[in-house]
């Protein structure tokens, strides 16, 4: 919506001017429209993220719930998530241990995100498309 944009950064608020913003990561054509690199989304786009976000908080929920605890990093690329965590050095993840392994997860684009979630919106199980667990099996 134009009036949330202009509200978050008037640069790009003004759907007649071109330009990025400075402060979210949305950058306008000269048509008006919105160039493939800005995050953003419509409203429907919107409802099937936040459904599958609250989808998977609760999952995790009922998996913590019934005692699954176990600690669990992901790796992409070349990013891992023990590398920004605060407790790396209370966990005991030791991937040179047997039995620990980093969750190695596929990369997407932004369509293939979307479409994953759209995707898993239509499934009657939860965590199945977007996040079927790791090449490894975990």
């Amino acid at each position: 919506r134009e009036d949330v944009l202009e509200k978050l950064d008037y640069h790009v608020g003004d759907p007649s001017a071109a330009g990025d913003s400075l402060v979210i990561p949305v950058k306008r054509k000269k048509t008006g429209g919105f160039t493939s690199t800005s995050k953003v989304a419509d409203e429907k786009q919107f409802s099937a993220m936040m459904k599958f976000v609250q989808d998977k908080a609760e999952k995790i929920g009922e998996e913590i719930f019934q005692g699954n605890t176990r600690v669990n990093p992901y790796e992409m690329q070349q990013e891992r998530a023990c590398e920004y965590c605060p407790y790396v050095g209370v966990c005991g993840f030791d991937e040179n241990l047997s039995g620990y392994a980093y969750r190695r997860l596929e990369h997407y684009d932004t369509n293939e995100i979307w479409e994953k979630i759209k995707e898993e919106g239509k499934e009657e199980h939860h965590g199945g498309i977007v996040d079927p667990g790791t090449k490894e099996g975990y």
